[in-house]
């Protein structure tokens, strides 16, 4: 004998099922078990998981229970701009594979009552899609999350966003793509030892990629292999007021401002990082060590390095090329030494020292074809080691120059090779 139900039955059956089971299942799957993704949540229990089947939810989403693991496998959920897609306001939420639309704002973590002093924790956001989003694409407000291998596109504000005012919790952002936003691409503010791994962020309104350590705790930043082009506003933005950076092979290009600036009161590493066809190349301040960088075809100067408060920098194997005005501009409150670079075909000076202390150096170093001097000094007491200055300035006279009124003076000259005219008065030496 065949057995029919009918929709209005079923609807009943199902909602009796969610009253009974509110709390107790350690597996839901939707939509066998129950209609709607949000009723699942209702009836699972903490630390239970979700399966949600391929289909399109005209939902909204609110995650209270602690624990929650939420899989789609092809789910669509449309927040028809009626709130944000989903929140989630517990700890050790993962939300995995879904694809979420037309939101306020896609995806949303933090506590119901921001009154409430604890942070959220081991949160887990990977491998979503969001798109057209009102606001921000994903935003968190006071919890650690790890947030990898999303999507996010067309947001009108910034895409990814992450702000901690004050605990001690650390952030990952690694994997995302982010694109066509309106505002910035992707930002992490007060974190302890972010790290920032292989996103790739591409046409937005504003900076590509903004990081700002905890400046209450010692912290260590990471930003490694990301791709950043034609946003806007900046390229790649790191400041950490408190600890240090390590920046490895990250790429910055056709962005409005500067390419990649990095800011730590403590010895950073910036290695292996190109910037090109920026407004600015690359600039970092406070102590570090810059290795085998290339800054290339940028509007203006390609390296801005500035030492801090009697720190020490180096600056080694790096290329400048091509740039719009000087392939180097330094400023050293500290010890600065420039070795065994390549600096050519610049439109202005090939390296200019803008201030410096006594134990400022540029050793072996090849300074060739850039349109105005290969070294122009305004420093104290510089010293010139074993450079190569060919080429520059033709009809502007020497290759190195003090300039500035009197004020550059050079402490040591040994084993360079220069063009005719070499240093502009003698009594500088």
């Amino acid at each position: 004998m065949k057995t029919t139900i009918r929709r209005g039955a079923l609807a009943a059956l199902m909602l009796s099922a969610s009253t009974l089971w509110a709390g107790n299942l350690p597996e839901v799957t939707v939509p066998t078990d129950v209609a709607t993704i949000q009723e699942a949540v209702d009836i699972a229990a903490e630390g239970g998981t979700i399966t949600v089947l391929a289909g399109v939810y005209q939902e909204t989403l609110t995650i209270s229970t602690p624990g929650l693991t939420l899989n789609s496998e092809g789910a669509i959920l449309d927040a028809e701009y009626t709130g944000d897609g989903v929140t989630i306001q517990s700890d050790g939420v993962t939300l995995h594979g879904f694809t979420i639309l037309n939101g306020r704002r896609g995806i949303v973590v933090r506590h119901a009552d921001l009154s409430v002093p604890t942070p959220l924790v081991e949160i887990s956001i990977d491998e979503n899609i969001v798109r057209t989003t009102l606001k921000a694409g994903i935003d968190v407000f006071e919890a650690e999350v790890r947030i990898t291998n999303n999507v996010v596109e067309g947001s009108r504000e910034t895409a990814i966003s992450v702000e901690i005012e004050d605990a001690l919790l650390t952030s990952l952002v690694a994997g995302n793509s982010v694109r066509l936003g309106e505002q910035s691409g992707l930002q992490v503010s007060g974190a302890v030892d972010p790290v920032v791994e292989q996103n790739t962020v591409s046409s937005c309104g504003g900076t590509g990629i903004f990081v700002r350590s905890a400046s209450n705790f010692l912290s260590e930043a990471r930003m490694l292999n990301n791709v950043v082009e034609n946003c806007r506003s900046d390229g790649i933005l790191l400041d950490v007021p408190e600890g240090s950076a390590e920046v490895l092979s990250n790429r910055s290009s056709a962005n409005g401002g500067i390419g990649l600036l990095v800011s730590a009161d403590a010895p950073s590493v910036l290695r292996g990082n190109i910037t090109e066809r920026n407004s600015f190349g690359m600039g970092v301040t406070g102590s570090f060590s810059v290795s085998r960088c290339r800054s290339m075809d940028n509007l203006n100067m390609g390296f801005d390095l500035v030492v801090t408060n009697g720190l020490q920098g180096e600056f080694s194997n790096n290329v400048s090329h091509g740039n719009g005005t000087d392939g180097v501009f330094a400023v050293a409150f500290g010890d600065l030494l420039i070795r065994n670079n390549r600096i050519f075909e610049n439109l202005q000076d090939g390296v200019k020292v803008g201030y410096c202390e006594a134990g400022t150096a540029l050793e072996n170093n090849q300074i060739r074809q850039n349109g105005h001097q290969g070294i122009s000094n305004d420093g104290q007491d510089l010293n010139l080691i074993g450079n190569t200055v060919k080429d520059n300035g033709v009809g502007l006279g020497p290759d190195i120059a003090g300039m500035g009124l009197g004020a550059g003076t050079i402490a040591l000259f040994v084993g360079n090779l220069f063009d005719t005219g070499g240093i502009d008065t003698p009594d500088r030496l």
